[in-house]
């Protein structure tokens, strides 16, 4: 009996061995030793010459080529742009509301060709052969509230951020600022004062650093006319006198410095025709605190020449816009706060844009005429003496657009009715009462 079951046992390992060696054969009928049979055949009825193995090529092989070309042509693009940006002529950040469109950019390319001062390659400084501005733009948002007041929005900080990244260790030497990142960036002590590198146009900045972009006469040149005219301008300083430079070199510097001055000596050629004359026929006095009023000086005064007669009897029509500037210290304020009561009371100018306090002084000492009955009955008048410069025409044109909306316009009274005129003149006050009027008109 065990002989038997031995045999069985014999039998059917046999079997399961011949079936085993049965999978094996098929397997390999379609795995491995198919392999070369069906490789033997696709070269079999390849076509012979170039044509025929770029024709097997496409046929078996294609979507890795295509892949591989995409890859190289993705890597071929990105080293491009990087040897493009690498090694700029001038490097420049621009912080503002958005304008730049693309043409825009190629026109300030242009420009600062022409400024470089270079006659082989305009502007190629570093002699690469090659002339490169590499234009950082920051985006931040100008909105004006329902009384004219010019806000910045910045949602979330993230201009912010990459201002502050950029002003840290990016490349750019040369900046184009909105008033509020300039006093940041002045603040940070980043800035080069301008009278420590040409006492000759120390004069043109507001506060020894910055010069509003809307004072120069370069404003008028391609691309830098698209930004708005309270741009600030001014230079970082030199790496040499930082402990860190971010990769920043001194004959760097020293082309964006040169820059800079052409942009602050640049003369158009123009006839100046606001500040023509000695004397002024007329002259608004504007009192605030935002710096953006010194920069729309230009456009009032051309609005304001417009308006008057030419009272002093040399030919010209001339309007003047002077202002003074609330800011800094608590100390600097209260030296601005003197200026302002002196020049109510002793200056020459008879119409008036106030701030709050301004006015109220002005209210209190008696210095300011009534306005005249048609003014007076409407709903926006203050006090019978004073309207909103929101609420006018005049707001809503260039020049006034760029001025506080809650401002006080006001007219100082007669100086026929003073006991103390100081030089003034019931002519001047009309001169001045003639434009008043014409500013006041109410907005439509």
């Amino acid at each position: 009996m065990r002989d038997y079951k031995q045999m069985q046992e014999i039998q059917r390992l046999r079997e399961q061995a011949e079936k085993e060696e049965a999978e094996r054969a098929k397997t390999d009928e379609s795995g491995e030793e198919a392999a070369p049979e069906r490789e033997k055949d696709r070269y079999s009825h390849r076509k012979p010459g170039f044509k025929g193995w770029v024709s097997y090529l496409f046929e078996y092989y294609r979507w890795p080529i295509v892949i591989c070309l995409v890859i190289l042509v993705g890597i071929g693009v990105g080293v491009s742009q990087i040897r493009d940006a690498a090694n700029p002529d001038y490097a420049l950040l621009y912080v503002g509301p958005p304008y730049l469109a693309p043409n825009y950019e190629k026109q300030l390319e242009s420009t600062l060709a022409d400024l470089s001062g270079i006659e082989d390659l305009p502007g190629d400084c570093n002699g690469d052969g090659e002339y490169k501005v590499r234009f950082r733009d920051v985006t931040v948002s100008i909105v004006t509230d329902a009384e004219g007041e010019r806000l910045t929005v910045d949602e979330g900080n993230t201009a912010l951020g990459s201002y502050h990244t950029e002003l840290t260790a990016g490349e750019a030497m040369l900046y184009f600022l909105e008033p509020t990142f300039y006093w940041d960036a002045k603040s940070a002590g980043v800035l080069q004062r301008i009278a420590d590198i040409s006492e000759e146009y120390a004069a043109k900045s507001f506060d020894g650093y910055g010069v509003y972009l809307g004072d120069l006469d370069a404003y008028a040149l391609d691309g830098l006319s698209r930004m708005p005219a309270e741009t600030v301008v001014c230079l970082r300083r030199s790496p040499a006198d930082e402990d860190l430079n971010y990769g920043r070199e001194e004959d760097e510097w020293t082309y964006h410095r040169d820059l800079f001055l052409r942009l602050l000596g640049y003369d158009d050629g123009a006839a100046d025709v606001v500040n023509a004359g000695s004397d002024a026929d007329v002259t608004l006095l504007v009192v605030c605190e935002s710096p953006v009023c010194r920069s729309v000086r230009r456009p009032v005064d051309e609005a304001l020449s417009k308006l008057v007669r030419d009272g002093n009897g040399d030919g010209k029509r001339v309007g003047r816009m002077e202002t003074i500037l609330r800011s800094g210290s608590a100390a600097a304020r209260e030296l601005q706060a003197k200026e302002v009561r002196t020049e109510l009371v002793t200056g020459d100018s008879m119409l008036w844009l106030l701030d709050e306090e301004a006015y109220t002084y002005a209210k209190e000492r008696g210095l300011l005429a009534e306005l005249p009955t048609e003014l007076a009955e409407r709903e926006t008048a203050v006090d019978g003496l004073a309207v909103k410069l929101y609420t006018l025409d005049c707001f809503g044109k260039e020049g006034f657009c760029g001025l506080h909306g809650s401002a006080y316009l006001c007219l100082r009274r007669d100086p026929a009715a003073e006991a103390e005129p100081y030089g003034r003149t019931s002519e001047a006050y009309e001169r001045a009462k003639a434009v008043f009027l014409e500013l006041a008109k109410e907005k439509k």
